[in-house]
């Protein structure tokens, strides 16, 4: 990468720049979730916790720290391995801790900045780097390669869009992506990753590891009392759902209130700590609401607002219908295997290009409803007049998830290969 050296400063300049603007965005941002303002100093490792590392397993966020843990308990069942996990938000570090304890170290992810990784790298000396599904930082994997420690994107997948950004950056984005292992969720995600450079040798189609997320004991029993506070109410949830979507999910509620007496909405946005922002959309239409914090009766209440963290699973299992958010708008769409391990009638908008080919799985296989924000009412109304249909669509779901499960054995093998190839015992 020595050659494309004015390349790399020119990107690192831009990153220099952009810290007092990132400083300012976390402060902001502490306003509502005062983690973002706490342990600011690993987000330049200038404090370091716990000692040197096996391996340094990078996931952004909720999503994919939920897809990393799958992938962490199968290691850790088999190795003894030292896992060092940096996540970007303090929504996935809560995932980390609740979830894995002190089993693994947790940092927040160093900025791209030379200087920063360098103290970083120097300071837990990973053994093997791996990023989860879509976070490719040009320094992180430049200053891991030099120092002969190979770089593995887990879980990967690039959507056409992506690629297509990517494309314009040429021979430099060609050097980069040589230096990358790839386990791709789908074959349509390896060629991306082909055609921009990575050697079809580093790369495997391996399937999501999203599919080998299970509901534990835990979760099963959180789900069940979940459902006792329920008393038999038709119940549903709209789950990972922006501010931009507000309208069209409360909107379709009062619709839907009209036509099915008693129903409720269990309403968990994308980002709980702006419940107070939804509560307030609630007021505005006349609806009764009731935090998740303060659950007790909700025999009364019309929405049930989540502002809680990790309970996502167990409310996905404790109502009948679930409808995945960020496809309302032009987003992307969330993950859809959550509700179809438990044997939930999934239903999105149509902008779900971030899961195209899981989306087009489920669709292809009617184990799904996609409809546009107009058609949500109607469709839920359906639904929860037809018992059979709800059975039905959620029983394929779960039978697809099923069926495609085992990305975590494959994805496993290649991160014991590439430690055991770079001479590292485990």
């Amino acid at each position: 990468m020595r050659k494309y050296r004015l390349i790399f400063f020119l990107y690192t300049l831009v990153w220099f720049l952009a810290v007092p603007f990132l400083i300012c965005r976390l402060g902001f941002r502490s306003w509502r979730l005062k983690a973002y303002r706490q342990r600011i100093w690993e987000r330049f490792a200038l404090r370091q916790v716990g000692g040197a590392c096996d391996v340094w397993i990078h996931a952004v966020s909720v999503g994919e720290v939920m897809a990393a843990i799958v992938l962490i308990k199968a290691i850790q069942a088999k190795h003894s391995l030292r896992i060092l996990i940096t996540t970007m938000t303090p929504t996935g570090s809560s995932q980390v801790q609740r979830l894995l304890g002190n089993t693994v170290t947790h940092s927040y992810v160093p900025y791209d900045l030379p200087w920063v990784l360098k103290r970083f790298i120097r300071y837990y000396q990973p053994k093997l780097l791996v990023l989860l599904e879509t976070e490719i930082w040009p320094n992180m994997i430049r200053y891991c390669t030099e120092r002969h420690i190979p770089v593995m994107i887990a879980n990967a997948r690039l959507s056409k869009r992506s690629a297509r950004q990517y494309a314009w950056l040429g021979a430099w984005r060609a050097e980069l992506f040589s230096k990358l292992w790839i386990a791709a969720q789908t074959r349509a995600h390896a060629k991306r990753f082909a055609v921009l450079g990575c050697p079809s040798k580093q790369i495997v189609t391996t399937g999501s590891l999203k599919y080998d997320v299970q509901i534990d004991a835990t979760q099963q029993r959180l789900a069940t009392e979940l459902k006792s506070y329920w008393l038999g109410r038709p119940t549903y949830i709209a789950a990972s759902v922006h501010t931009g979507e507000a309208a069209i999910i409360l909107e379709s509620f009062l619709s839907l209130s009209a036509a099915v007496p008693d129903i409720l909405l269990v309403l968990a946005p994308r980002h709980p700590e702006r419940s107070d922002w939804w509560a307030k959309q609630c007021q505005q239409r006349g609806l009764t609401y009731q935090l998740r914090s303060d659950l007790t009766d909700v025999s009364k209440t019309a929405v049930l607002l989540v502002d809680t963290l990790g309970e996502l699973l167990a409310f996905y299992a404790s109502t009948d219908i679930a409808v995945v958010g960020g496809s309302f708008i032009n987003h992307g769409g969330h993950n859809i295997l959550e509700p179809a391990m438990v044997a939930k009638p999934i239903i999105t908008g149509p902008c779900m290009f971030n899961f195209a080919d899981i989306h087009q799985t489920f669709h292809n296989a009617q184990a799904m409803l996609t409809v546009e924000p107009s058609q949500l009412a109607d469709t839920l109304v359906s639904l929860f007049a037809d018992d059979s249909a709800q059975a039905a669509y959620g029983q394929r779901a779960r039978r697809l998830a099923l069926g495609q499960q085992g990305a975590v054995l494959t994805q496993q093998a290649m991160i014991e290969q590439l430690l055991l190839v770079h001479g590292h015992d485990i």
